[in-house]
C-alpha cells in the first residue's frame, strides 16, 4: 500500500479540493459563533441570528470556491461541520482552563463531555445552515463577479 497516495486520498475526501476553501469557511464559522457567544454573554438578545454561524461559513466557502452549486453546497457543509468542531474544541479547552483557575480542581471529566455535547447538538444545525449558505455563496459570486474572474463551473 502506498501511504502517500492513501493519505492524499483521505485528505482530499475529508477536506475537499482545494483545502483552503474549507479552512476559510471553518474560520468564518468559528469567528461568527464566538462573536455571537460574546454578544449573548453581554445580554444581547440574538434570536435566530445566533445559530447562523454555519450559514456565514458556508457563504464564505461557497463564495471563495465559486465553481458550481453542488460543490458550493459540499464546501458549505464542510465549513459548518469543521467550524463547530473547532468551536467545541476551543470551548472545551476554555471551560477546562476557567474551571481550573476558579476552583483549583481539575475539570477533566466534564470538559470533554461539554465539547462533545456541543458537537452532537450543533453540528447538524451548522452543517445544514452551511449547506444552504454554500449554495447562496456560489450563486452570489456567479451573479456579481465578472465571468472572466470566475473559475470554470465543471
Amino acid at each position: 500500500m502506498n501511504w502517500r497516495h492513501t493519505r492524499h486520498e483521505i485528505a482530499t475526501n475529508l477536506v475537499g479540493r482545494p483545502w483552503w476553501v474549507a479552512a476559510v469557511g471553518a474560520v468564518t464559522t468559528t469567528v461568527y459563533a464566538l462573536a455571537m457567544l460574546y454578544a449573548g454573554s453581554q445580554g444581547i438578545d440574538l434570536g435566530a441570528a445566533g445559530h447562523l454561524g454555519g450559514a456565514a461559513g458556508g457563504f464564505a466557502a461557497g463564495f471563495v470556491l465559486g465553481t458550481n452549486v453542488y460543490d458550493g453546497a459540499s464546501a458549505g457543509l464542510r465549513a459548518g461541520c469543521y467550524g463547530i468542531a473547532v468551536l467545541a474544541l476551543l470551548l472545551g479547552i476554555t471551560s477546562f482552563v476557567v474551571w481550573f483557575a476558579a476552583s483549583g480542581t481539575a475539570f477533566l471529566f466534564y470538559s470533554p463531555f461539554f465539547a462533545l455535547f456541543a458537537v452532537c447538538l450543533l453540528a447538524p444545525v451548522y452543517a445544514f445552515a452551511g449547506l444552504i449558505g454554500g449554495t447562496i455563496g456560489v450563486t452570489v459570486r456567479r451573479w456579481f463577479v465578472p465571468d472572466h474572474l470566475n473559475p470554470e463551473p465543471y
